[in-house]
């Protein structure tokens, strides 16, 4: 089949995970004022700036041709098919995704109880007492503040590699489930 075509847009990968969580929301007027949990699906979505799958094809000296000099490309090896441990192809290796965001985010929040840090200051101090994974915010902790929080931590975590910047890739979207039918979502618009 031949993939030598351009469109317009952006190419994707996207990964899901899942982590649980609790929180307060001490200014909220409800429930959700009080110490509570949730089990949360993260859906990153990560983007490049190409508009065009790039293909290889043989000469007829047998050569590789149309290789393609697009961010998805890893690596030129003169010879058909990708070399080994090649990303050609990819947006990001699914591995690395997991990784990353498993470094960043899971790591610090899942079975944490996430509090803004302007809570009651002996609250926290009897929380820490009893050996809670706490994680205190400058902020409430919001699925809204949370995927501001989360898309920085991407972000840096993205500019701070210069393969991944240097081919385009992007933090492009995340979507932040806190219930199965309720979540916040961030897209990068620039």
């Amino acid at each position: 089949m031949d993939l030598n075509f351009s469109l317009g847009g952006r190419l994707s990968v996207t990964k899901i995970f899942r982590f649980e969580m609790a929180h307060a929301l001490p200014d909220y007027d409800g429930p959700c004022a009080h110490l509570h949990g949730h089990s949360y699906r993260l859906e990153v979505t990560l983007s490049t700036g190409a508009t065009q799958v790039p293909t290889r094809r043989e000469t007829a000296d047998g050569e590789a041709a149309g290789i393609g000099a697009g961010p998805l490309r890893a690596a030129e090896t003169g010879r058909p098919g990708a070399a080994a441990g090649s990303t050609e192809g990819m947006v990001m290796d699914f591995s690395q995704l997991k990784r990353m965001v498993e470094d960043t985010i899971i790591a610090q929040v899942d079975h944490a109880l996430v509090l803004d840090e302007r809570m009651e200051p002996t609250l926290i101090a009897a929380l820490r007492k009893i050996n809670t994974k706490l994680v205190l915010t400058p902020f409430t902790p919001t699925s809204e503040n949370m995927l501001l929080w989360f898309a920085q931590t991407l972000a840096d975590a993205i500019a701070g590699r210069p393969e991944w910047t240097a081919r385009g890739l992007r933090l492009q979207k995340l979507r932040l489930y806190e219930t199965a039918t309720s979540f916040a979502e961030w897209e990068n618009t620039l």
